[in-house]
């Protein structure tokens, strides 16, 4: 089973035949990475490299972690899954959404508030959006959005 390596610290100028080249002596390589700027398209010094067994994972992770390549010394582990990294962000995005949505509410209703007190009206009464009540210039119910009907 083919097992996926992390390849970091390595100088902007490596593209993906040195690296394949770098670790083909420890065995197949099946395939090999170079992660780059999506804006820029300059490589942002890491990258992976699939190898065909573990047993030649392993002799690779011996053979270069801490080794010199171009003046730096690599770091070479095991690839960490891709799903954690995605479950983080998706419940960090959700976590923001429900923050942003309970400011939005609060500021609404603050504003709606103010608006009746300076006005002197129930809160009904002054057309805010989201809240129903009666016009009070045709005595019709006012819709959520304002509209009377």
């Amino acid at each position: 089973m083919a097992k996926k390596l992390y390849v970091g610290n390595l100088t902007y100028n490596v593209n993906e035949s040195d690296l394949e080249a770098l670790f083909s002596q420890f065995g197949t390589v099946q395939s090999a990475q170079i992660i780059v700027d999506r804006d820029t398209n300059r490589s942002k010094g890491f990258g992976f490299v699939e190898m065909d067994t573990d047993a030649q994972a392993q002799a690779a992770i011996q053979g270069l972690n801490g080794h010199d390549h171009d003046g730096r010394n690599l770091t070479v582990n095991e690839a960490k899954p891709v799903k954690h990294v995605a479950a983080a962000a998706a419940a960090a995005t959700a976590a923001a959404v429900v923050v942003a949505t309970a400011v939005v509410v609060a500021a609404v209703t603050a504003v709606a508030v103010v608006a009746a007190a300076v006005i002197d009206r129930p809160l009904g009464s002054i057309g805010v959006e989201g809240f129903a009540g009666v016009d009070p210039s045709t005595s019709r119910p006012r819709h959520a959005l304002g509209r009377t009907g």
